[in-house]
């Protein structure tokens, strides 16, 4: 695979850096994803691409515990815009790129806190950005379809990473590995789908 990853500040994304050195098939490239016209430069300088996967990995988490009646709704903003907004508009500026390449996949690291059917209290902006990109990828994976686009959307598990601590369970290599895995034996004909780091179906 050749990798195309991106991150806000490069110079001090010291693991990532480090394997883009020691590879010849990694690129690091500079993105904020709240910023649409940074991303559009991105895929412009990226034109002509073949583009096989696209993974909307970014995501933040803004709720601070703060109950009804004393929500940040500024907080809220950031987290539509990152969780909810961005995927659509690298989906939008990259569109060219996947119809370019082979497998045309489009992957987006969605969460079960944005279940409605399973509910739950707390983390309200969380659940509510990552329920409108779900919302989103459920339109544009039946429109895709005519394209022969797939879209997924993954809950990748509890993940030791920044956003879900060390006490979680589940390395990122175990989970990247379970989804790539589910991807290579399946492809769902219709177009989307929400499923676990495994490929077992959520309730949406």
């Amino acid at each position: 695979w050749r990798v195309y990853a991106t991150c806000r500040r490069p110079e001090q994304s010291t693991e990532l850096r480090a394997l883009a050195d020691a590879s010849e098939v990694i690129s690091v490239h500079r993105l904020d994803v709240a910023d649409h016209a940074a991303i559009d430069q991105l895929a412009a300088d990226l034109g002509g691409l073949h583009l096989d996967i696209l993974i909307n990995n970014a995501g933040v988490f803004t709720d601070q515990q703060r109950p009804f009646g004393a929500f940040d709704f500024n907080a809220w903003e950031a987290a539509f815009r990152v969780n909810g907004i961005a995927p659509v508009k690298m989906a939008e500026a990259f569109l060219p790129h996947l119809q370019r390449g082979t497998d045309k996949k489009l992957v987006n690291i969605s969460s079960t806190m944005a279940s409605i059917t399973r509910g739950g209290g707390g983390a309200c902006s969380y659940r509510a950005s990552k329920a409108a990109l779900n919302a989103a990828m459920n339109c544009l994976g039946r429109e895709f379809t005519e394209l022969g686009i797939t879209v997924y959307l993954f809950h990748p598990g509890w993940v030791a990473t920044d956003m879900g601590t060390a006490a979680a369970p589940l390395s990122p290599r175990q989970s990247v590995a379970d989804m790539f895995q589910f991807m290579e034996k399946t492809r769902p004909v219709a177009g989307h789908n929400f499923i676990d780091h495994r490929g077992n179906p959520l309730p949406w």
